[in-house]
């Protein structure tokens, strides 16, 4: 899925089988420039405390 800019380029967001979510900072998901990967588990608490905030 494509969501967000980052360094003025497109990132990529690409959950995995094994519970890594992968952050392609690039053109496309194929020729990305930089890669950032975390855990899952980090992901969905992140979005927890921002459902939380906002439904408050």
């Amino acid at each position: 899925m494509r969501l967000g800019l980052a360094a003025h380029s497109p990132v990529h967001w690409v959950r995995t089988e094994d519970g890594e979510v992968l952050l392609l900072i690039g053109d496309d998901d194929q020729t990305w420039d930089l890669a950032i990967s975390v855990p899952a588990v980090t992901i969905d608490a992140a979005l927890s405390q921002i459902h939380a905030a906002l439904t408050k």
